[in-house]
Parts: structure tokens; sequence; C-alpha cells
């Protein structure tokens, strides 16, 4: 390969050669706080269900900073007016954001996210989630630092731009489409980078085959009411399709797996009880005090080794950790909700409610049992939540050309999927501690559950025809490929 000045090449399994620049991108990439995400793993715990998910936040990160590159170029090719934004700064900041977006992740990323950002620090403004530590650290910690290295150069001023998209500051012109290629969207860089990412690692890459180039090469800035959005050629929806079914399959039966769910839910029982033993809180507190050192210290590896030498006796979940024992048991349940219609999420946590409620009037009189019972609302969502509410994104834009005039087609968030015949769904599942099937018998157990599906079903189908749904749902998926034309 080639090589240019300044300009280094790194290997990567998932796209190949990364191309970075030596003097101006490579300081960023050794930084401490980024180099920390080397041992921060990609999928938390997945690697104790599937052995090959040791992947990590870096590669993830690395892989994020390439794709947004290449998609933020290929928008601004097609961009009539970036309002004096110079194109090498916007590029630049759509990269330096892709490989930082990830800087905030604590050990065991989104069970840190819960169980000790969201309890000890939701109030604290710059540390409630890890979007905002991210957003905390860039500004502290790599700001100055990028302001120097980028000065004089080409790309100056893409540092103030990553800042004022990582606060929710920036225009909605042509900034507004760096953040969009980011996060935030349909089929942003990082959700196009994990997918194919997390699919390999695990050993199931027939789940998360998507055209990622098809879909970057397809897309279109576009101006509605004032504001920049991205538009898909209508030619490229079977790439969509393929995304959003990627999506399906690998929340399904890899991030959703019922044992992976189990050592999550005994993982943050273990943080939740014991973070602030753990050095988990002085170590965010001290971060926001001006002294990373110890945040840079909070590898999944370390923290994990602390977590095994807790007593067994106080925190049995660590115990089990330790042996890769799950206690919790997935008892069948039939209840799969395809989500045609929105249903808000408040009446769904209702329903899980419901079920829970049921099992504890059917247990009687052994009610000293029920937290052997965890009944859990897993929603597969091919579109995800924050593209509805994020920044007014709005609804999904198809762009279809005659001769030399575009239309550009507006379809509902709420629609898309099944239009695409991709039903997004509700899995209502009930776990139960094995020691229970031993005192109750794992026939009454079966029953008990049976019930309390059969009365949330009855429920579903009184306020929204949930029958009628499901048939609408195995309709659609036959014939969700002649739903839009090719």
């Amino acid at each position: 390969m080639k090589q240019t000045p300044h300009k280094g090449y790194i290997r990567d399994p998932v796209h190949g050669y990364i191309p970075f620049d030596k003097k101006l991108e490579k300081p960023l990439i050794d930084h401490p706080l980024v180099q920390r995400l080397r041992y921060i793993m990609q999928l938390q715990l997945t690697y104790l269900v599937y052995p090959g998910a040791t992947h990590t936040r870096f590669s993830h990160s690395l892989g994020v900073m390439h794709l947004a590159g290449r998609f933020a170029s290929t928008l601004l090719d097609r961009l009539e007016d970036a309002e004096g934004f110079n194109y090498d700064s916007l590029v630049e900041a759509a990269r330096i954001l892709g490989l930082i977006h990830d800087v905030g992740h604590g050990p065991f990323s989104h069970a840190f996210d819960e169980a000790v950002l969201g309890k000890h620090f939701k109030n604290r403004r710059g540390a409630g989630n890890h979007e905002e530590l991210g957003s905390t650290i860039y500004e502290d910690f790599m700001l100055d630092e990028l302001r120097r290295l980028l000065y004089g150069s080409r790309f100056e001023g893409a540092e103030e731009l990553v800042h004022l998209i990582l606060e929710g500051r920036e225009s909605e012109g042509a900034p507004r489409l760096i953040r969009f290629v980011v996060r935030d969207f349909y089929y942003p860089s990082d959700l196009l980078d994990f997918l194919v990412r997390d699919s390999y690692y695990t050993g199931t890459v027939e789940y998360g085959f998507i055209d990622a180039s098809r879909l970057i090469e397809s897309s279109y800035p576009v101006e509605v009411g004032g504001a920049y959005r991205i538009a898909l050629d209508r030619k490229a929806d079977g790439a969509l399709r393929g995304l959003l079914q990627a999506k399906v399959s690998m929340f399904e039966y890899v991030y959703l797996h019922h044992s992976n769910r189990a050592y999550d839910r005994l993982l943050k029982k273990v943080l939740d009880r014991h973070a602030e033993e753990l050095g988990l809180v002085d170590a965010v507190e001290k971060l926001l005090e001006g002294d990373p050192r110890r945040f840079q210290l909070l590898w999944d590896h370390v923290v994990f080794n602390r977590i095994t030498m807790l007593d067994d006796q106080e925190c049995p979940s660590a115990g089990y950790l330790r042996r890769r024992y799950s206690p919790w048991k997935l008892e069948y349940t039939p209840l799969r909700i395809p989500l045609i219609k929105a249903i808000p999420r408040s009446v769904l946590d209702g329903y899980k409610e419901l079920m829970s409620e049921v099992i504890a009037e059917k247990i009687k009189p052994d009610t000293d049992v029920i937290e052997g019972f965890w009944v859990e609302a897993a929603e597969i969502m091919p579109v995800p939540y924050t593209v509805e509410s994020s920044l007014g994104h709005g609804p999904f834009l198809f762009a279809s050309r005659t001769g030399s005039t575009v239309v550009i087609d507006s379809v509902d968030p709420d629609e898309l999927a099944g239009l695409l015949g991709v039903i997004p769904t509700l899995h209502l599942r009930v776990y139960v501690r094995r020691d229970v099937y031993a005192r109750m018998g794992r026939e009454r157990v079966k029953n008990i559950i049976l019930e309390a599906s059969r009365r949330v079903m009855e429920e579903l189908d009184e306020e929204y025809k949930i029958k009628e749904l499901i048939s609408l749902s195995k309709k659609s998926s036959l014939e969700g490929h002649e739903k839009v034309t090719m």
C-alpha cells in the first residue's frame, strides 16, 4: 500500500485498512482516555456466552471514525452550501466524533451507566450517563490539545464543531448532518460498525450482514423546513431492509440472549450494591475534579478481579459470576407481541407489571419465593426510539429521481419497519431461579407462567386487538418485499 506523508494505516478485521493522519489524529488516538477503551469490552459479559466476543470499544471506535469520515465526505460532496464551514474541518469533525463517541463508557459499559452514573451522578451536570461524561472528558481533557494540534491546519475548527455537537448546540445546517452521520439517525456510523463487528466476533456473521457502502453511497443531504436532513435513494431500500433485519436478529439472538441477560442482571446487582467498595464512584468523582488517573485504570478485567474478591455470603451474585453460573433459567413464555400499532412504553411496562402480579397471586401460599421470578420486557425495535425524540429528526426520507427531478417522500418512524416487512416486537419473558423449580415443581411453575401469559394476552387483545396484529405481522413479514417499489 502506497504511503503518503503523515498517513498511517490500522489493519482492521472488519474494514480492512483504516487510514489516519499521524501528525494530527495519532495524538488523539494515543490519548490515555481513548487508549483505555482497549480494556473495555464492547459487549460486557457476552463472552461468557459467545467466547469470541472479546472485542473492545477501542476497535469499535476506530471503525466508527473510519465510517463517519466516509459518510460525511459523501454527503458534503453533494451539498451545495456548507454555510461557510470548511469541508475538511467538517469531515474531520465527523472522524473525531466517531473516535471519541464512547470515551465516557466505564467498565462493563451500560451496566456501569445504570448502576453507577445513573444512581450516584444522576443530578450531576456532565456525568448522568456515558454520553454526558464523554462530553465532559472531551471538554476537560482533549479540547485544548486538539486546538493546539489543528491550529493552522486544513482541519482547524473541527474541534469546536465536535464540542458544539456533543453539547447539542450545533446549527441545523451542515454541522447537524455531522451529528446524524455518527448518531441519532436511522443508520449512523455507530450502528453500521457495531452490527458487523459484533456479529463477526460472536460468530453470528449471518445475523449482522449489512451493505454499509450501499447505504452511505445512496444517501443525500436535503433541506426540509430550513434544516438539513439525510434522504436515502429509494433504490437502496433493500439495503435498509437488510440493516433493520440484522438489527432485529442481533438483538434477539445475541444482545438479548437469555443467558447473556441473566449474567447482566447478576453484574448490575453487584455494581449497584458495591460500586463504592469497588472504587467506581471515587474514580468518577476524581475525574470530575480534574484527576483522570483512577478512571483511566477502570478496565473491565481490573474491576472483574475486584468483584471476584467479594465475599460470597455478602454478595452471592459475585460468586455466581466467578463460577460462570447463572441461577436464572428462562421459562418458556409464548408472548411475542408485534408492535405494528404504536403502544406507549408506559402501557408496555404496565403489562410487565400485570404479569408479575398474576405470578405473585398464583404462587400463594409460597409468597416467599416471589423474588425467584423475574419478568423482563425485551423490546426489539428496528427503528430506535432515539431517532424519534432526538432533535426532532422526524420522518424517514426517501429520494426518488425522475430525470433531473428529485421527489422526497416521508415515512413515519412507526411505519417504516412494517413497510419494509420488519416488525418490531415486545418479548415478555419470565426467568425462574433454579431453586424455585425444586421447591414448587416444574409443572406448577410452567402452569403459573402460562396463566399469567394468557391474562396479559386477553387484556392486550381487548385494548389493542393484539391477535389481529399478530395475524397482520405474519402477513406483513411474508409480503414485506412487495410493499416498497424497487
